[in-house]
C-alpha cells in the first residue's frame, strides 16, 4: 500500500498541514499541527514537526506501523526561499526516508491551490494577438520558471461565479504574486463576504498578510488579511471620514 500513497506537506508561519493522498487522488487522512517553518525553529525544529504530523496521519489511516518510504512527498514550506535551502531541506529528508522522491519548495507555491479546479483557469493574453488562449493549467515550478521577458501570465480565480480575482506572479523565485479585483463585482455586503473569505483561504495557507491597495498606491493598503489575528481586518480610515 505504502508504494501508492503521497505525502503533501503545506507548512507555514502559524501552521502545518500534511495529507496522504492515494494513487486515485482519494484523500486518506490530513493532520494539522504547528508552524513548522524553519526560519522560525529550525530545520530540526521543522522536520519534528512534520515527523509527529506523519505518525498522526499514518495512524488515521490504518496505515501504521507501515514501512516507510511513500511513492511521492511534496513539501511546500515557508521559509525555505533559496536553493540553498531548499538543498538542506531535501538533504535532512533523505536522511528520514520517508519517501522514495522528495520535491520541496517555497509554501508560496500553495496560493496556486487556493481556488477548486471548479473555479481556477489558466489564460494566456497575448496582446499582439488581441486573443486570450485557455492552455492546460502547469504546475507552479513552471509558471516561476518563465523567463523575464515571457509573455505575460495571468491565474483567473473565481471565488465565486459573480466574483473574479486575477493573479500575475511577477518574481521568478516566487516571492511576489499580485491580483487584482473590479471592485463593482464586489458591491454589497455578500459580495464583500465572499471576498474576504478568500483573502482569509489565502492567508491561512501562506500563514501571512494579504493585502488590498490602491492600484496606484500599493505602499498603502487598505485592507487585508492579519495571520496574527486571523481575520480580514481595515487598514484604512473609509474616504472621507479621517
Amino acid at each position: 500500500m505504502n508504494g501508492q500513497v503521497l505525502l503533501a506537506v503545506d507548512g507555514g508561519n502559524s501552521k502545518t498541514d500534511l495529507a496522504l493522498v492515494g494513487a486515485d487522488g482519494r484523500l486518506l487522512a490530513l493532520a494539522r499541527g504547528p508552524l513548522s517553518s524553519p526560519h522560525h525553529i529550525g530545520l530540526d525544529g521543522c522536520l519534528a514537526v512534520l515527523e509527529r504530523l506523519l505518525e498522526r496521519a499514518l495512524h488515521a489511516a490504518l496505515l501504521w506501523p507501515v514501512e516507510l518510504p511513500v511513492a511521492v512527498a511534496q513539501l511546500l514550506l515557508a521559509g525555505v526561499d533559496f536553493p540553498s535551502e531548499e538543498q538542506a531541506l531535501d538533504q535532512a529528508l533523505a536522511g528520514r526516508g520517508w519517501a522514495r522522491r522528495v520535491v520541496v519548495g517555497n509554501d508560496t507555491f500553495a496560493v496556486l491551490r487556493a481556488g477548486t479546479e471548479r473555479y481556477l483557469r489558466w489564460w494566456e493574453e497575448r496582446p499582439a494577438f488581441s486573443r486570450t488562449y485557455f492552455v492546460e493549467l502547469p504546475s507552479a515550478e513552471t509558471v516561476f520558471a518563465r523567463a523575464a521577458d515571457a509573455e505575460l501570465v495571468s491565474i483567473r480565480v473565481w471565488p465565486t461565479l459573480e466574483v473574479l480575482a486575477i493573479f500575475r506572479p511577477w518574481a521568478s523565485d516566487g516571492s511576489s504574486i499580485d491580483f487584482d479585483v473590479d471592485l463593482t463585482e464586489l458591491q454589497g455586503q455578500e459580495r464583500l463576504d465572499v471576498f474576504c473569505r478568500f483573502l482569509t483561504t489565502i492567508g491561512r495557507e501562506l500563514g501571512k498578510p494579504v493585502l488590498m491597495s490602491p492600484e496606484a498606491d500599493w505602499e498603502h493598503p487598505v485592507l487585508g488579511f492579519d495571520p496574527t489575528t486571523d481575520r480580514v481586518v481595515l487598514l484604512a480610515e473609509p474616504w472621507g471620514t479621517a
